[in-house]
């Protein structure tokens, strides 16, 4: 887009802007568009809000923000809202994806409402420390370090995922359920490694597990998988279930038992693997 587009979607924009201003309390009264377009690089009303720097950020006062409600806004852009630590709610719900850092490092941020994503990028939701309940539910892509160090992250809703990406959620200590994950396919190196609270695993179609991936799962006490696969799950390293100390079952199709039990890796498990 070049900096012509920019300015026609800006100027398209100027109400909105103004009135999403005001919301977060400031008296724009007489206050010329030129004083605080020049501060955001982009924000369309009907598609994105997306590429605001720091600087930009807190010379626009949009640092101070508490609350990010759009109705209309289809995606999150790289980086829109990095380091704005007063965010505590986000309400989008048209939005089908969240880019690259997108909420990232939002340490305030405690409720998001995104019923219709997509896709989670990288970093996202990295180090939203205060973040507890998500619902994803429409989400099939969470790309690596998405939630990274979401330490109060409790519970995530992954029923429509494929994808979880390298370390997605690693760090986040008190994440108890993913809930029910029928379509998950791909589970990356170190996706949940160090999820403590994390107890049971259920994912029937996955196919690959990266190593790491569930390691340090303390907690982890069952994990079901490939049971709509008519070949073994593929684990990636010796260690994806390294110091799990409570699993006590894997459960797999029955008619795979013994392939499971002299697969490479899998093997290290034999004697809690059951078919079912």
């Amino acid at each position: 887009m070049n900096i012509t587009d920019k300015i026609s979607l800006m100027l398209s924009a100027k109400s909105d802007i103004k009135q999403a201003i005001e919301d977060k309390g400031q008296d724009m009264t007489n206050v010329p568009f030129s004083s605080y377009a020049s501060k955001i690089n982009e924000i369309t009303s009907g598609s994105t809000v997306l590429g605001l720097t720091q600087k930009e950020i807190t010379e626009g006062g949009i640092f101070s923000w508490t609350i990010v409600n759009n109705s209309s806004a289809s995606y999150v852009g790289k980086c829109a809202f990095k380091w704005c630590p007063n965010i505590s709610r986000v309400s989008l719900p048209a939005c089908k994806s969240i880019e690259t850092g997108g909420l990232q490092r939002c340490t305030g941020l405690n409720q998001v409402a995104i019923p219709n994503c997509e896709y989670i990028g990288l970093n996202a939701f990295d180090g939203d420390t205060k973040l507890q309940w998500i619902t994803l539910s429409k989400v099939s892509i969470i790309v690596r370090n998405a939630f990274i160090n979401c330490t109060a992250l409790v519970q995530v809703t992954l029923n429509n995922c494929k994808t979880v990406g390298s370390s997605a959620f690693i760090n986040c200590y008190t994440m108890s359920s993913i809930g029910s994950t029928p379509l998950i396919e791909y589970v990356g190196s170190n996706a949940f490694k160090s999820c403590s609270a994390l107890t049971v695993i259920d994912m029937p179609k996955c196919s690959f597990i990266g190593n790491e991936a569930f390691a340090y799962c303390s907690a982890l006490n069952t994990i079901t998988v490939g049971t709509n696969l008519s070949t073994t799950c593929s684990l990636d390293g010796s260690s994806a279930f390294y110091s799990c100390p409570a699993l006590a079952s894997i459960y797999v199709p029955s008619s795979l038992v013994n392939a499971y039990k002299s697969a490479p890796y899998w093997s290290d498990y034999s004697n809690i693997i059951i078919g079912i």
